[in-house]
């Protein structure tokens, strides 16, 4: 049986599972971990990867699966998206030798700093899921042409309809994302808030 590798990549400053702040570590994490659940369950021939900044809180028993980035990349490094993409891609050709993989699938979910560029040239196919508009395509009111090989999620309706035209059949869906909200029960009594502002 075939196995089809699904490398998930998270920014590098956030920890995976984040304590506090973080969305888009929270919402990849649980992914990766469903995905896992589905491979031993029904004998997926999946096998998820997860790439980021790991905190103390990862789930043991898939720490084999895990890739710290702060093992694999400099700080200073990281804040170079160029030689940051250079450093994963080089990992993700490791991964896929390592484990044996037939074919490899990166779920990219950095966002903040146009990386699908980078993957939209390389010989594996991706999907972006963009947890906010990815900044380069501010620029965008045309159409713009990429590979068949790089595809897109939008995390609302509003948001495929808004990106629909620039990016074209490479946007293939949107899927909301998804929390359990029994992690998050309402409470009346108001805690810390984290507001970012851009000028």
């Amino acid at each position: 049986m075939k196995t089809i590798g699904i490398v998930h990549l998270l920014p590098p400053y956030i920890p995976v599972p984040p304590h506090y702040y973080g969305g888009t570590e929270r919402v990849a994490y649980a992914l990766f971990k469903k995905l896992h659940e589905i491979r031993h369950s029904e004998d997926y021939p999946i096998l998820p990867i997860l790439i980021g900044k790991i905190s103390t809180s990862i789930d043991k028993h898939l720490s084999e699966y895990i890739i710290n980035i702060d093992d694999l990349i400099p700080d200073a490094d990281k804040l170079n998206i160029h030689v940051f993409m250079f450093h994963i891609l080089g990992k993700v050709e490791a991964i896929k030798r390592e484990f044996c993989m037939d074919r490899i699938l990166i779920h990219n979910h950095v966002i903040q700093r146009d990386s699908w560029i980078h993957l939209a040239y390389t010989k594996y196919k991706s999907l972006s899921t963009l947890h906010y508009d990815p900044p380069l395509l501010a620029h965008f009111r045309l159409r713009i042409i990429l590979p068949k090989n790089t595809l897109f999620g939008a995390i609302s309706q509003n948001q495929y309809l808004r990106l629909k035209s620039i990016l074209g059949p490479n946007l293939i869906a949107y899927v909301h994302n998804g929390l359990e909200l029994r992690e998050y029960p309402f409470s009346r009594s108001k805690d810390d808030y984290f507001i970012s502002i851009n000028i």
